[in-house]
Order: structure tokens, then C-alpha cells, then sequence
């Protein structure tokens, strides 16, 4: 096979002496054949030198050119070699699109789709700039091209999405308002959509403490929703929007009966999420009742809807049931064989903080550590999650008094967090990582050193939440408390005054 396309490319390009869509096809096709003979190094040559050609023939704004950089990016993805993935990536990010494509709808779809390959989410990689180009040209279209206001929502969910990673909340709100408002529109949505860009929107909210309206949309997806597709249809969507739900309304102290309500129904759910591939997670006493016959959730959905209601449960003060689920999601991923992988990762990480949480140190130290190798074997030593097990670890060894070892480990979560492409300097997460260096700083006595991070921190989530938000009175009051320590009374006054 090898033999005959690379015949059949020269054969080709000897009569038109130009890279044309057909040479590139076989090109691609060549490609997937020579990595599963396992010739990495000629994939590589074919698919760079495929992606420069058109570049030089095509110049550097051609849709064409994004998609084959595209290409090469998940290829370096998959055989780990990030650095490189990275910059292929940003090469597809950085190409523009022609005028002359300006209306093609086929385009927004492979930009999208690139955007979304799930290798490239392992790097540091900002769709943010394709999505853009593909709502231009969906916009550009009109709303009766390619999918209509459908797939119009689904890109301003998309786009919206990575904004909210960003950290840019007051831009990814809109991008969900419309999304919902296109669904809207078309005549028999798809209700899975739908509930999904309700939910968006609401979780958008409830980041920003707009509670009420968050509110009321978590109860206009869940009102008739299970009435509207059956139960065993359900399978993630309600349960987990009970769980949003329940987790907005946790400080609601007029109506403790509808949280506990909310999670029981919500834990009840997951009974399908217990069968997994056969093996039954006897963790949970899970029994599939009211579900339909074979309305199984996959490993993933289960694993993720149990971290999802966990996190709710520890929200609430219930950390003895959030870790039974933590190590319930944990026992799926390694039944899956996942337990060793990135996913893994992600509830290991859960329940060792669960654990750090309820004071059991020394069990929570090998967690968080285990979580951390995961995370850096599967991503590498920059990537955004590494930064979020190394603030995670800085925490526990704060607790445990070894200052110095965790200030260094909370300022390397602080360096990769401010350098990571798509977080920045101004991201909540870099806010989080800055108050809790304050913190260790401010337990130490280092109180000069603590006052300006406390101040940044303050700056951050007061841009991104508000100057009102819970988020701000938190800094505030650790502020607050550090100036009353450096007898700066009057501005331990105003600080602690303001958060009341």
C-alpha cells in the first residue's frame, strides 16, 4: 500500500507539478499508513513538508493550510512530543481565512473540528482564535447554510467555552446567551443541546454571582425535562444539573430541604454510572431501577458524574460521602484501565484534597503526589493541571509546616499558571495560586512579603467576579486580618468592614 500511493503521489505530481486536494488526500492517507507500520520519523517529513508546500502555494491564511498544521499537531500529540505539537498547533491557530472562503460553512466545520481534537487538549493550546474565524463565517453564511442555527449554537458554545477557560467571563457570557437564543429558534431543537446550553449559561452566571438568574435557569432545563425523554434517556444531563443546582443552593439557608432533596435525587442517578463494562461499583449500593434496560452511562460518564456530585458533597460539608464517590470514580477509571492515565489523574487529585480536607495528611501527601506524577507523565511538566497538583501538594505541605518546601512547589504552580498560552496573569486560577502563597507567607510571618500578593489577588477577582463577589470578601478578609497583625488598624478596618 505504501508503495502504491507514493507511486501514485509522483505520478500526480508529475503531471500538475502542484500540491493539489487529491495528492494531499493520498499524502494523508500515506501518513496514517506509515505510523501504524510505526515509521514515525517519515510521518513526520510527509506531514511537515505536506503543511509547508501548501503554505508556500497557498500562503499562510489559507483554510487549508490551518487543517494540515492541524494534522501535524495531533500527530506529535499522540507520540507526546508536546514542544512540537505546540507550535504546529499555533501555526493552525494562526492561519487566517481567505476572503475568497469567507461563506464556506465547510470551513467553520474544519476549523471547529480542529479547534476540538482531543489530543491538542492536552496541550496548551487556545482554540479561542479558530473558533472566532468559524463563527465569522457561520455568521457570514446566514442562519439558513450548513446547519443553521444549530451548529451556530454549537460554536458560540464552543467559543464560549474556551473563553470561560480563559477566564474571561464577562466575553464567554454572551457567546452562551446567543447559543441558547439559536436553539431557540429552531423548530424541534435537540433537547440534549438545549439543556446543555441552559446549563452553560447558568454555570456562566453563578461564576459571575448572578445566583438568581443561574437559578432559574438550572430549574427551566430540569422543570418536565425527565417527563419530556424518559428516564432511562436522561443518563448525565439531569443528574448533573441537580448537582449545579444543589451546589448554588448550598448557602441558600431558606431551603436546605431542596438541597439534600437535589442531591439524594442526583445520587440516585448515578445508578446506571455504577454499571460500568459489567463490573459493578458495590461502592455505591447502585441499582439501576427506573432506568431502562441498557441505559448504561460509559466509564467516562460515570467516572465524571460521580466527581461532579462529589464535588457538590464536599461543598456542602459532607466529605465522608464525597470521598466514598471520589474512590468509587477512582475504582471505574481502573476498571477501564484508565487508573493510570490522565483521567485517572483527575480523581486521584479529588480525593487526595477531599482527604487533605478532613486532616488525614500523610494518606492525603501520597495522593496528591501520585496525582502530580500522573499528570506531568500525561501532559508534561508545563501544562496547566500540572500547576493545579503542584498548588494543590504547596497546600498540604503549608499544613504540614514544611515552609520552605512549599513555597518553592506554590511558586512553580504561580510561574506555570502566569505563563501558560490561554491563562495568564489574570486568570482566576493565577488569583488562587497567589492567595495561597499569601497565605503560607502570612503563617510563616512574612507579612511584608504576603501584603502584595493578597493586593493582586484582590485585583484579580475583583475584575473577574466583582468587587462584592464572595470571592473578593475572601481576600478581603485575609487581608484584612494580615494588616491587623502589622497594626494597620485602619486599614484592617476598611478591609474587614467591607466584607461584611
Amino acid at each position: 500500500a505504501q508503495a502504491h500511493l507514493k507511486a501514485a503521489i509522483e505520478m500526480e505530481f508529475g503531471l500538475r507539478a502542484l500540491q493539489t486536494p487529491d495528492i494531499v488526500a493520498m499524502k494523508l492517507r500515506l501518513a496514517d499508513i506509515l505510523e501504524e507500520d510505526k515509521k514515525d520519523y517519515e510521518v513526520e517529513q510527509l506531514l511537515q513538508s505536506t503543511a509547508d508546500e501548501a503554505q508556500q502555494q497557498l500562503g499562510a491564511d489559507h483554510w487549508e493550510v490551518a487543517v494540515l498544521y492541524g494534522h501535524l499537531a495531533t500527530f506529535f500529540a499522540r507520540k507526546r512530543r508536546f514542544a512540537k505539537a505546540e507550535h504546529a498547533a499555533r501555526m493552525a491557530a494562526e492561519s487566517r481565512i481567505a476572503s475568497a472562503a469567507a461563506s464556506n460553512v465547510q470551513v467553520a466545520d474544519r476549523l471547529q473540528a480542529i479547534a476540538t481534537v482531543p489530543s491538542l487538549q492536552r496541550l496548551s493550546f487556545a482554540p479561542e482564535p479558530l473558533l472566532r474565524v468559524a463563527l465569522h463565517l457561520r455568521e457570514a453564511a446566514g442562519p439558513r447554510a450548513g446547519g443553521g442555527f444549530s451548529s451556530l449554537a454549537k460554536t458560540l458554545n464552543l467559543l464560549g467555552n474556551a473563553l470561560k477557560d480563559k477566564g474571561e467571563y464577562a466575553e464567554a457570557e454572551p457567546c452562551f446567551r446567543r447559543a441558547l437564543e439559536a436553539l431557540e429558534k429552531v423548530a424541534f431543537p435537540d433537547p440534549y443541546q438545549l439543556a446543555n446550553a441552559a446549563k452553560n449559561l447558568a454555570d456562566m452566571l453563578d461564576l459571575q454571582g448572578k445566583l438568581e438568574e443561574a437559578e432559574q435557569l438550572y430549574w427551566r432545563f430540569l422543570e418536565n425535562r425527565e417527563t419530556q425523554l424518559g428516564a432511562g434517556a436522561m443518563r448525565n444531563s439531569v443528574p448533573d444539573s441537580m448537582a449545579s443546582l444543589a451546589f448554588l443552593l448550598r448557602g441558600a439557608e431558606s431551603k436546605p430541604d431542596w438541597v439534600v432533596s437535589l442531591l439524594d435525587k442526583s445520587a440516585a442517578s448515578v445508578a446506571a454510572a455504577a454499571v460500568v463494562g459489567g463490573h459493578d461499583a458495590n461502592q455505591l449500593n447502585a441499582n439501576v431501577g427506573g432506568w431502562e434496560t441498557g441505559s448504561k452511562m460509559d466509564s467516562s460518564g460515570a467516572a465524571e458524574l460521580l466527581l461532579t456530585i462529589g464535588s457538590v458533597l464536599e461543598q456542602n460539608r459532607m466529605a465522608g460521602q464525597a470521598e466514598t464517590l471520589y474512590r468509587a470514580a477512582l475504582a471505574i477509571r481502573q476498571l477501564a484501565g484508565k487508573g493510570e492515565r490522565a483521567e485517572g489523574a483527575a480523581a486521584v487529585s479529588a480525593l487526595g484534597v477531599c482527604i487533605l480536607g478532613q486532616g488525614r495528611l500523610k494518606e492525603a501527601d501520597k495522593l496528591l503526589r501520585q496525582a502530580l506524577a500522573l499528570r506531568v507523565a500525561a501532559y508534561g511538566r508545563d501544562h496547566w493541571l500540572v500547576a493545579t497538583s503542584l498548588n494543590n501538594l504547596g497546600t498540604l505541605l503549608s499544613r504540614r509546616e514544611r515552609w520552605e518546601e512549599a513555597e518553592k512547589v506554590i511558586r512553580q504552580a504561580l510561574h506555570l499558571r502566569i505563563h501558560t498560552p490561554g491563562i495568564g496573569p489574570y486568570h482566576p486560577l493565577v488569583a488562587a495560586t497567589l492567595k495561597n502563597l499569601a497565605s503560607l507567607l502570612h503563617a510563616r510571618g512574612d507579612w511584608a512579603a504576603a501584603e502584595p500578593l493578597y493586593q493582586r489577588a484582590l485585583e484579580i477577582v475583583s475584575s473577574v467576579h466583582g468587587p462584592n463577589s464572595q470571592e473578593a470578601a475572601q481576600v478581603m478578609n485575609n487581608l484584612g486580618m494580615l494588616m491587623e497583625r502589622q497594626r494597620n488598624f485602619k486599614g484592617a478596618d476598611s478591609m474587614l468592614t467591607h466584607c461584611l
